[in-house]
Parts: C-alpha cells; structure tokens; sequence
C-alpha cells in the first residue's frame, strides 16, 4: 500500500508540473464541471474542483470501494458489502464477516492517512490564486455532485449506494471497433476447434522465456486441438512456440473476445477484462495476483462462468484440468451468456447512461448529494446518539442497584431486629 502511495504521489507530482498542466491551473478557463478520479491514492486531484470552481464529478473504475461509500455518508454493512481488496463473495461465514471487516476498516483507516499525506501533495503543487483558501480535500470530495462507477450488479454484489452513485459499467465496450489485423483474423478464422485467448494484464511481463510458467504454458497450451492466443510482453523464441500458438505483445482484446470461434478466455481478472469477458459470453480461467483481482475473480466464479487458479499453483495438471473443465462442462459457457445477456438488457447504453448523468449534476449540482456526505464518521454512524444512550442505561443501572441494594438492606434490618 505504502509504494503504491510512493508511485502514485510521485506521479502526481510530475503531472502537476509538466508546463502545459501549469499553464492550464494558471489560465482564465472556465468550466462547467471537472471530472476527477481521486479515490485511488490521488485524491489532490479533488483540489481541481475548487480551483475552477466547477461541479464536482468523480469517476471509479474499480467498483464497490469503501473509501467511496465513506465519502457519499454510506455505512458499510461488512455482512454482505465487499471493499473491491476483499478476496469474498456477499455470502460470508463467520470468519469470514470477521476478515472481511478488518479488510474494510483497514482499508477505510488507510485511505484517510493518504487523504491527508494528498494534502501536502496538493499544496505543494497545485499553487493558484486563491489555494490557500482552499478547503479540505476530504470536504471537496463529499461535495461530489456526482459519482459514477465502473461496476454491474451482473457481475459484482447488489447493495444500496447513495443517490448520487451510478452504475455505469460498460463504457469501454466499443460498439464500432476497428477491423483486425489480416494475420490475427485468418487465425481466428480458421480456427474449427475454438481459439483460448489469455492475458494477464502486465503481470506477464515479468515472464522470462526460461521461468517455470513460460514452460508450462508451452506445454499445456501445445497440447491443444484449440489455438491460443497469448498476450506477451517479453522476448521467447520463436523456435520454442508451438504451431497452434501465437504471441504478442498487444492484441486488440474485445475484438477477439467478440469473435465467435473464441471459446476461453485466460485472465487475470481486472474488471474490465471481466466485463469485457461477461459482455461477449466468454467463460474464464481467472489467475488473480493483486488488488482488486481476487474479489473480481470469486464473483465470477460465484456466478458460474469462472474457474479460478492461484497464481502460484499453476502447474501442467492444474492448467489442464481448468481447461477441459471449462471446455466440456456446458454449464460455465450457459452461465456467461446469461451474464452477456443481463449486461445487454439495459434501457440505456453505459455511455448514454453516463452522458445523462453528468449533464443532470452540472444543471442541478448536488441534488443527488445526501446530507449524509456532508456529515462526520461519529454523526452519520450515530455513535454520538450510541454513547448517550450507553451513559442513560448505565445511569439507570447503577440507580436500580443503588435504590434496590438500599431497600434490600432495610428489609434484612427489620427482620433481624430483636423483638
């Protein structure tokens, strides 16, 4: 958490000084709103919003986050709510609730210590007229007019969220999608036995050609009637692929997906990667590393579209068995269509859905805003009112034994007493 801080702080940084973004924070430009993703360890972006005093919109590409529901004045309920960190599904054992609540405080707690570590950021470089006066991030934040999130209740948990958070899963669905490569589209083409596509996002990347995993994948993958498709990003030798593999180091990926001769895909199981797989009716093999990716690969495997390998156990007999069991099992490709089927039943496309929304905050900014977002972790969580309540039954208490030891004791007086 702590270098991902480093990595992001720094970032920033260099962002907030290239010349033109100064030019920018220096400039006369006005705007109607400013859109900012500042939950993930940049919340100085929040700094923005006053800065040209524009209605405030946030955008959240990793779906349910308990750092958002703490800024939008929403309770977490650890029962059955998820921090996108928590490695469980909505129906949680005892244990379970337990680790899962700790995630959710930890978490919670952490991002509050950054919030404030964001506010030197912030004042360090992004200096404008009128900075000094500026408020708190964590207010800025609450003042979102508008919150929109990257998630689907298809292929995550439902849950109450606050009026001014909306769903808008799907917006990096490209409805006109440029035409393959000749060479990518024969393969897919001609592919009679089904074509695997796996990628894992840039955690491959560290994959030397002499690793434990390059060698098992060569071996598994060679062994197939299907071909496969692997997103590569370091060097191996061309001699050492098998004839019905092909790397690279970038393949247009929903194309592929979309493509009706694809029947697997391999993931590491980043959301979009999981709503990419879910919209076309793809099953998956998901291999989480980090983040978010465990969360969204047990909600997969919870909807039945999804085996799930650990990504330190990927071994010959591990591979093969997800393989043939996504392959000749019926159930997880039925499943994945019934998902691609509820993530295309919607009145409104992700992206009319999203232009909606930012249009109705910039005419009626915080409309959708509860006064809750406004209020402070003791006042919305009513510990104030708890704490009063806690002193009135132990006033009561300590009252009830002090009259009732009393009388107790004059009774025993009076029948003890000698006639």
């Amino acid at each position: 958490m702590s270098g991902m801080y480093g990595v992001t702080t720094k970032g920033l940084e260099e962002v907030y000084n290239q010349p033109e973004v100064k030019n920018l924070i220096a400039s006369s430009e006005v705007f109607d709103a400013v859109i900012t993703e500042t939950c993930f360890f940049q919340e100085a972006n929040a700094a923005l919003h006053h800065r040209f005093n524009a209605v405030g919109i946030e955008i959240c590409c990793f779906g349910e986050r308990s750092w958002i529901n703490s800024l939008t004045g929403l309770s977490d309920n650890t029962a059955y709510m998820i921090d996108s960190r928590s490695p469980y599904t909505d129906n949680m054992s005892l244990l379970e609730r337990i680790h899962n609540s700790f995630i959710t405080l930890s978490l919670s707690l952490t991002s509050l210590f950054y919030l404030s570590r964001m506010e030197g950021v912030a004042k360090r470089s992004l200096k404008y007229n009128g900075s000094e006066d500026r408020p708190p991030l964590g207010h800025i934040m609450a003042n979102f007019s508008m919150i929109l999130v990257h998630s689907n209740p298809a292929l995550s948990y439902p849950y109450p969220t606050s009026p001014h958070v909306k769903k808008i899963g799907g917006v990096i669905i490209e409805k006109n999608s440029k035409p393959v490569p000749k060479l990518l589209q024969n393969f897919l083409d001609s592919a009679q036995n089904g074509v695997i596509y796996m990628s894992l996002g840039t955690n491959l990347a560290v994959v030397s050609e002499s690793s434990d995993l390059a060698s098992t994948l060569m071996k598994v993958f060679g062994s197939l009637k299907q071909r496969v498709l692997i997103k590569w990003d370091s060097e191996y030798p061309v001699d050492r692929i098998p004839p019905n593999v092909m790397i690279s180091s970038w393949f247009p990926q929903q194309q592929i997906l979309a493509h009706n001769r694809t029947v697997l895909f391999i993931t590491h199981g980043g959301y979009s990667s999981l709503y990419e797989a879910a919209y076309f009716g793809v099953p998956i093999i998901g291999i989480p590393y980090f983040g978010d990716q465990p969360k969204n690969i047990m909600a997969a495997v919870a909807a039945g579209f999804c085996v799930k390998l650990d990504h330190d156990n990927v071994t010959e007999d591990s591979l093969t068995w997800a393989i043939k069991e996504i392959l000749n099992i019926k159930r997880y490709k039925e499943e994945a269509e019934r998902r691609s089927s509820m993530l295309r039943d919607t009145q409104n496309s992700p992206v009319d859905e999203a232009v909606f929304w930012i249009e109705h905050a910039i005419k009626y900014p915080n409309a959708l805003t509860p006064r809750s977002a406004y209020m402070s972790f003791v006042v919305v969580n009513l510990i104030d009112i708890k704490i009063i309540l806690l002193i009135v039954i132990l006033s009561l208490y300590y009252m009830a034994r002090k009259f009732f030891g009393c009388n107790n004791y004059k009774i025993r007086a009076k029948k003890e007493k000698p006639l």
